[in-house]
């Protein structure tokens, strides 16, 4: 039997497997030429549409949240330049774990559910729960373009199993290519179909593919939105941005006053910057004087914490909020290895469920793009009530300072759910 490697790279998700042997292959079929990217539409009064999520589903998200922390904690103690800026996203990583595991059995299938927290939860459950949340994404607000399209790009030579790509397609909605990979031009073909969904902004994930590929999964994730109150580009200014390596940088700092959600303890501070209708915004978390991101996610990572801190009070925030952007690139093997995902980057993995061939998982990559300023965000992944008397004067709500001058995390997130889409820290302007 024919020995074959995976290569998984999430820039969306992207999973490559390899066969030891040379076969001549015929031209690939080129994917067809994709509508253009949306434009973001100007902010008007969209319905906020909910996500609404039964109680086994709403558990996948507490634990994938957590996961999320875990491995980014992963991802802070890698080797980098220590004022590196760090971008993942959390759902692109975990809509390439699934569909990896629709085809993934024994073993291999428990290590991917035990260090994901999903356990207890079937196959069928964890599809019906990422094809539910990917449309209601879509949906949340007619202001915000969300995307998350997933492509198969296979060894015309190899036989995938029917009922695993029937499932890709069913659940994930995902694009079927059979292609050359000894042609050079697949490379061109993958790398323009990443480029094409995520308006342009990954437009390089691979250098070059191999006759031994057998299979690559991708996600590729866009977001793109306006602030629900965009701040005043006259107002933005010239700042001192200490960054993580002590150096100090000039950043255009966007200032902004007014009642928003606000938390602190002995930590950290934290608020949360709305998009469009509401559902979803940026949470800003703000390392307290002589304390640093790595301590405040050693926190986050532990069960239940980041539910309690996300127990916001109204405040009068003079925030002010540097422009910045983040691109990255993480292989995330490293990572997955630690958190005790590991036999699927071994012949000990049972990928029957894809293919007859024996196949290993060689590389798990993503890449990400993020960027702020006065309007909104953009952002893309490969990867690979309280009642009370009427008759009363309201009362001022306290005041507080957010002054993000030195390094701080942010996520983006859906606001019904709480799920992280990305998340991030800006080290350095």
């Amino acid at each position: 039997m024919k020995n074959f490697y995976y290569t998984f790279i999430l820039a969306g998700c992207m999973l490559i497997a390899c066969d030891k042997e040379n076969n001549n292959v015929d031209q690939p079929v080129l994917p067809p030429e994709p509508d253009p990217a949306p434009e973001v539409p100007s902010i008007e009064t969209y319905p906020r549409i909910k996500i609404e999520l039964n109680e086994t589903e709403q558990q996948i998200v507490n634990t994938t949240n957590s996961f999320a922390f875990s491995l980014y904690k992963q991802l802070q103690n890698a080797p980098r330049e220590k004022k590196e800026n760090i971008l993942l996203s959390p759902f692109s990583l975990n809509i390439a774990l699934a569909m990896l595991a629709n085809g993934t059995q024994g073993d291999a299938l428990k290590e991917i559910t035990d260090a994901t927290g999903l356990k207890g939860f079937s196959i069928n459950e964890l599809n019906s729960y990422y094809q539910k949340m990917t449309e209601g994404l879509k949906k949340a607000d007619g202001g915000v373009v969300f995307s998350s399209v997933n492509s198969m790009w296979s060894n015309k030579n190899i036989k995938l199993k029917e009922d695993y790509v029937t499932a890709n397609k069913a659940v994930y909605n995902a694009e079927c290519f059979e292609v050359d990979f000894a042609n050079p031009s697949t490379v061109n073909d993958i790398n323009k179909w990443c480029a094409d969904n995520t308006n342009g902004k990954i437009d390089k994930v691979l250098e070059s593919t191999s006759v031994n590929d057998l299979l690559y999964l991708i996600n590729a994730l866009y977001f793109s939105a306006k602030w629900t109150n965009e701040f005043q580009k006259e107002s933005t200014r010239e700042g001192e941005f200490t960054q993580k390596d002590g150096s100090v940088a000039t950043a255009n700092f966007m200032p902004q006053k007014g009642e928003r959600p606000y938390f602190r303890n002995n930590l950290f501070a934290s608020t949360k910057l709305e998009y469009g209708n509401g559902a979803f915004y940026m949470q800003l978390i703000l390392p307290n004087e002589n304390y640093t991101t790595e301590q405040v996610i050693d926190q986050l990572k532990e069960p239940g914490y980041w539910q309690e801190c996300n127990k916001f009070s109204t405040y009068i925030v003079d925030l002010a909020l540097p422009r910045f952007k983040v691109t990255g690139k993480e292989n995330l093997i490293t990572a997955l290895e630690a958190l005790g995902i590991k036999r699927i980057f071994t012949n000990k993995a049972d990928f029957s469920l894809i293919t007859d061939y024996d196949v290993v998982v060689t590389k798990v990559e993503q890449h990400t793009y993020l960027t702020v300023n006065e309007e909104g965000s953009e952002a893309a992944a490969i990867t690979y009530d309280s009642l009370g008397p009427t008759d009363l004067e309201p009362a001022t709500p306290p005041s507080a300072d957010f002054i993000a001058n030195r390094p701080f995390l942010f996520m983006i997130c859906e606001s019904s759910t709480n799920t992280i889409l990305f998340m991030g820290e800006a080290n350095s302007i």
